[in-house]
């Protein structure tokens, strides 16, 4: 097979809609400066299931929403200035959620699994949550003081509650 290409200066790279269905193996090792990912929309079944398929450790932001995702991958815990991981639409249920990823992927302020089977009070008592938890707290926390407009994004869990209806 042959090499990966080699995009040096690259920092943003959309894959968003393109019938993917798994990243080769080194395809990010010619981009080592990217910082934004998109792999939204594809037919993805995992996402960077081992190292030597993860984004460079400069990635930053990473949209893997609308795929078929059932696991996030320990790869992120080791990935040191990943702030956001959207995973939004897929299937991730709570055995999916690793707590290395919310322990030591450090930076990490934004986990977002809407639409996943995962529930949000099964998230909280994840190994891990609590410090994922003080992370994005701190994040909104300096944004309000610094009088930054915010997103409701910023507030939100990032995970579905069960909503219950009386009959």
């Amino acid at each position: 097979s042959s090499p990966p290409p080699s995009f040096a200066a690259l920092e943003s790279l959309s894959l968003a809609r393109n019938k993917l269905k798994r990243i080769p193996d080194g395809f990010f090792t010619g981009a080592p400066k990217l910082r934004h990912l998109s792999v939204a929309n594809n037919a993805l079944e995992e996402l960077f299931p081992f190292p030597r398929a993860a984004p460079p450790r400069s990635i930053e932001y990473v949209d893997a929403s609308s795929n078929r995702i059932r696991r996030v991958s320990e790869t992120f815990a080791s990935l040191p200035r990943l702030q956001s991981l959207v995973l939004d639409g897929n299937a991730i249920d709570i055995d999916g959620v690793p707590s290395a990823v919310l322990l030591r992927a450090e930076a990490l302020v934004e986990l977002s699994l809407h639409n996943n089977p995962v529930k949000l009070d099964a998230l909280r008592d994840i190994d891990g949550w609590n410090a994922f938890d003080a992370r994005r707290k701190a994040r909104a926390n300096k944004a309000l003081e610094s009088r930054v407009m915010l997103g409701s994004s910023v507030f939100d869990e990032g995970a579905d509650s069960q909503r219950f209806i009386r009959h």
